[in-house]
């Protein structure tokens, strides 16, 4: 049950989140975890990049729940989606998610 709440939770936050129509991911990360963190969710918004099937490697930011990454901008990255956002629990696709550390920012 609680994964269904999360799932209808994100939904609605990523809802809200299309109405501003930035194409941002790290305005619309950054809009995701404030509007799940008010529900009460323990999230982590998270900047580094991601390899996408063609191996061009984008900076990007996403949002992290749990072992679940929050995915903003699915079509950008190229990741199978019935929408815009995705919630990642594939370990394959979660593996090309590589967060920056101090020193390369």
């Amino acid at each position: 049950m609680e994964n269904k709440k999360l799932e209808m939770d994100f939904m609605v936050e990523n809802l809200k989140i299309s109405l501003h129509n930035n194409g941002n991911c790290h305005h619309n990360s950054k809009l995701l975890f404030e509007g799940l963190k008010k529900l009460g969710y323990n999230v982590k918004i998270i900047t580094g990049f991601f390899i996408r099937d063609d191996g061009k490697t984008i900076k990007h930011s996403w949002v992290e729940f749990e072992d679940k990454i929050l995915e903003t901008d699915a079509e950008q990255l190229h990741i199978e989606s019935n929408f815009a956002w995705k919630i990642i629990e594939d370990k394959n696709i979660k593996n090309r998610y590589t967060k920056f550390k101090s020193s390369q920012i």
